[in-house]
């Protein structure tokens, strides 16, 4: 083992005090650095050198594993700031998070940037929908403007939960953001910018069948429909900012958009389907839109039945103009304003939720009804979901809603 250290104890003085001091060589500090151990007593300084000598005898001293007073002090009171702090973690544990916090802090990295990253790379190498990507500029945007400014390492469980709960009254909602935001923080763990995502701490809300069926009232209907006209002028306009000004981009005339919500809420068709539907998909002598496979969702050819008020719609188009896609020019940036014209933004889902619950009312024929929306045969979700949603009466309502009311 080599010669004995005998850590000789030195008197010393400090001003007008007396203090004790042992040389602690550098291989054994934890700083790495030769280091003074002081102490205000020969007895406490005796006591720590014969310790030192044990170790060093036995071979218990290895390289950077003594502490010094001070540093003890440091952990103590580390170690009583994190017991009073009752959040359950070792000494260890949050020394670790502290490190990588601080790591990610040197990253410099925001919010706002991380996820413009993750859009970036992640977007195309997933192929994301047309549907995930609106929902995530959606949901990514109202995070963004609150903790957009924040350093992703500062990002914290309990604030995000908070937001959350503010933003999304609604546990489909609540859970929808979490499942679309989430994933951008466990990827940047997986890239090495923070430890452990604050995300991970939050779990989803459950869902009440009551709560899981988003329907609009037959006022609502009426007036997202009555909402379809013309927004080229400033005044009014929807989109306008605090000043008043409106991007060009959004002045536009909407009276096109109320074919495309006539069929969303009285033919119950997929958001997504319908952006690819053409007018020789609508066959009004047979009395069906004939969704094929190479639009259907699951991929499965079905016909959707043209109930009378959406027949009228369609009649009100002229033949000369029944070509091409259904979906007008600009349809996405239109049906945003109409529905922010309405006040019934962010309820995307709304238009087939109705269409499920109000014809449920008016006919049990559950079976028919799958057809239509093109779900599994033996599914219950329809039976679970909007079986006794709406009254008969709001179903009656509902149905006879048409053009005259526009």
């Amino acid at each position: 083992m080599g010669r004995s250290l005998k850590f000789a104890i030195h008197k010393t003085k400090r001003g007008k005090k007396t203090l004790y001091r042992i040389w602690l060589p550098a291989r054994f500090s934890a700083s790495g650095k030769i280091t003074a151990l002081y102490y205000e007593t020969r007895d406490e300084a005796a006591r720590d050198q014969m310790m030192l000598r044990d170790r060093f005898s036995q071979g218990e001293l290895s390289d950077n594993n003594v502490l010094a007073p001070t540093q003890i002090r440091e952990a103590k009171d580390a170690y009583g700031l994190l017991k009073d702090s009752g959040l359950g973690l070792s000494l260890l544990d949050a020394v670790k998070i502290g490190i990588e916090q601080q790591k990610a802090r040197m990253v410099g990295l925001s919010v706002n940037e991380l996820m413009t990253k993750y859009r970036d790379v992640v977007s195309a190498d997933r192929g994301w929908s047309v549907k995930y990507e609106g929902n995530w500029r959606h949901y990514s945007s109202r995070f963004v403007e609150v903790f957009g400014g924040r350093n992703v390492a500062d990002l914290e469980a309990h604030d995000i939960r908070v937001w959350l709960a503010d933003s999304f009254k609604s546990a489909t909602y609540f859970n929808s953001a979490l499942g679309v935001l989430s994933p951008a923080f466990t990827w940047a763990v997986k890239q090495g910018i923070i430890s452990k995502s604050p995300w991970s701490q939050i779990e989803k809300r459950k869902i009440v069948s009551s709560d899981g069926v988003d329907v609009f009232t037959v006022e609502e209907v009426k007036r997202l429909l009555a909402s379809c006209r013309s927004y080229k002028d400033e005044e009014g306009h929807p989109m306008a900012a605090e000043d008043g000004h409106v991007e060009a981009i959004y002045k536009l005339d909407c009276t096109d958009a109320l074919l495309p919500f006539a069929v969303l809420l009285f033919a119950g068709i997929r958001p997504e389907e319908f952006q690819k539907l053409t007018w020789d998909h609508v066959l009004l002598d047979e009395g069906f839109i004939n969704v094929p496979p190479s639009i259907a969702k699951t991929r499965e050819v079905r016909h959707v039945a043209i109930k009378d008020n959406l027949r009228r719609f369609f009649e009100a188009v002229p033949e000369s103009d029944r070509k091409g896609l259904l979906r007008p020019t600009n349809w996405v940036r239109k049906a945003k304003i109409v529905r922010k014209a309405a006040g019934l933004q962010n309820r995307s889902d709304a238009a087939r939720h109705s269409f499920a619950s109000y014809s449920l009312a008016i006919d049990p024929n559950i079976d028919r009804l799958r057809e239509d929306m093109g779900h599994a045969k033996g599914s219950d979700m329809l039976f679970k979901h909007y079986r006794a949603a709406v009254s008969k009466q709001a179903a009656e309502e509902y149905w006879q809603i048409g053009l005259e009311e526009m």
